[in-house]
């Protein structure tokens, strides 16, 4: 007797290197500034206080075409997404979100030690069949690291312990469809 195996259901993260990337780095750094208010959850963020999305989006702009292009079969969209930083210190956090359905999102890290920074947990659209646990996932990632994930999957930024600043760029794409 033999039994076929059929995996139902599969979630992508795709993952490229930013390059050159202290180049590239201090262009963000620089072109993104000091805009932060503090969220009310403790990080700071510019979600609403920004106007960098051109300038930034050009710079990743081919980033985002070696996603979409090699993992979508799409071009990157020409038109600049919305665009936001956030900063990360010790006590702060992001709790379980998602993007909505706002097609791929996308994160940057740019300040980030993955000996002192915890990254993004992702959490499955589906519980451990046995137990009913949650399921995670937390990539091994570096700083220079860019991420591409469906907007509706769960994800958090982690409790982060470290003094040191974890600063991120976060985007979506494809928010009207394809």
């Amino acid at each position: 007797m033999s039994v076929d195996s059929h995996y139902m259901f599969t979630v992508p993260l795709f993952k490229t290197k930013v390059t050159p990337w202290k180049h590239i780095k201090q262009q963000v750094i620089d072109i993104v500034g000091n805009t932060y208010l503090e969220d009310e959850r403790g990080f700071l963020s510019d979600y609403y206080n920004n106007n960098y999305n051109e300038k930034l989006y050009e710079v990743l702009k081919p980033f985002v075409h070696e996603i979409t292009s090699n993992c979508l079969n799409l071009p990157a969209p020409n038109d600049p997404p919305n665009m936001w930083s956030q900063k990360y210190y010790a006590g702060t956090e992001h709790p379980i979100h998602n993007h909505g359905n706002r097609g791929y999102s996308f994160i940057l890290y740019v300040n980030f030690d993955p000996s002192l920074h915890k990254a993004t947990n992702f959490i499955s659209p589906f519980d451990n069949f046995f137990s009913g646990d949650m399921l995670c996932f937390e990539p091994h990632l570096e700083e220079g690291d860019l991420i591409a994930f469906p907007s509706v999957i769960k994800h958090s930024s982690q409790y982060q312990t470290s003094d040191e600043e974890r600063m991120i760029v976060s985007f979506n794409t494809f928010e009207d469809g394809i």
